[in-house]
């Protein structure tokens, strides 16, 4: 294990959150819906797709997050890359 696999695990995971955070904003729109019944089923299954996609990045960066907890053992650092990483999920 070399040190800057720490670093790049570390970005990964705070790239990760940025893009998913990001993401986010631009899906709320904030208007209310007052569209058909037809329309609002089709919502509720582009709603469910969006929470598996959400289920699935945040896999990632939990990935990444067990990437650089493991590391710890060797730099200290891993341990305060983690440590942001935790308190940003």
């Amino acid at each position: 294990m070399l040190p800057y696999y720490v670093i790049t695990a570390g970005t990964c995971g705070i790239v990760l959150l940025f893009s998913l955070w990001a993401d986010e904003g631009t899906t709320a729109t904030g208007e209310t819906d007052d569209s058909s019944d037809t329309e609002s089923d089709s919502s509720s299954e582009m709603e469910d797709s969006d929470v598996k996609d959400v289920t699935a990045r945040m896999a990632d960066v939990h990935l990444c997050m067990d990437a650089v907890k493991y590391m710890e053992q060797w730099w200290h650092r891993a341990g305060q890359a983690w440590y942001v990483l935790f308190r940003r999920v």
